[in-house]
Parts: structure tokens; sequence; C-alpha cells
């Protein structure tokens, strides 16, 4: 499912932290680590995580 990733981003699934969509006016950052992940995940289940941060005005902190 998410094997076009690395051809993208040019990261090697699996050896980046967060990746950041920083065109994205949600800020989503996925994190896809080396699968699989968990002992015994079926080989067609890609496991992710996502998470968006809230776009912060620091000038106004």
């Amino acid at each position: 499912m998410l094997r076009p990733k690395e051809g993208i981003y040019g990261n090697v699934d699996g050896t980046d932290v967060l990746t950041t969509l920083n065109a994205s006016n949600w800020q989503i950052s996925i994190y896809l680590p080396y699968q699989p992940y968990f002992l015994g995940q079926a080989e067609h289940i890609t496991v992710f995580w996502d998470t968006n941060f809230p776009h912060v005005h620091w000038e106004t902190l």
C-alpha cells in the first residue's frame, strides 16, 4: 500500500522518524516503521501512524 513512499520522499521505509507533508494545510506527518511491525503481522497489512500538529503562531505566544 505505502511502498511508493520510498520513491516519493527518498527515504527507505523504516529508517526515518517522521515524514511531514509541509504543503498540507493540516501539517500531517506520517511514520512508517519497518514492516512487519507486529509479530505474526499478515504480509498484506501495512502498519503506520499519522499525526497532525496544530499551526502555531510563535509571535503570539
